[in-house]
């Protein structure tokens, strides 16, 4: 349906409103987080844009946009099942922490 429909400068407009709300109206973080965020910016974005990082979407892009949805396909798809009915069922060991887990 997304991929129908194209991008919607509606939609765009309407989440763009929520995220600034979020970004303004934030809680206040401990200062050491509030560095520690900067840096990441730091190595992700332009200088203009260290403070607000990826919270604010500032410019209407539909062919980024419309570049994106045409990722969302099955085929690209990566789906995760999390049971408890499939302890002890899968083969596979994760290294760090030792969650078993199983592909197919």
């Amino acid at each position: 349906m997304l991929q129908t429909l194209g991008p919607q400068q509606r939609i765009y407009e309407e989440i763009q409103r929520i995220e600034a709300n979020e970004f303004h109206y934030q809680e206040q973080i401990d200062p050491i987080e509030y560095v520690e965020d900067i840096c990441e910016n730091m190595q992700l974005f332009p200088k203009e844009d260290l403070l607000t990082g990826d919270q604010l979407m500032f410019e209407y892009n539909p062919e980024v946009i419309g570049a994106a949805l045409s990722l969302l396909t099955p085929e690209n798809a990566n789906l995760m099942l999390l049971s408890p009915e499939h302890e002890g069922l899968c083969p596979l060991r994760e290294k760090w922490f030792g969650t078993q887990y199983s592909v197919e």
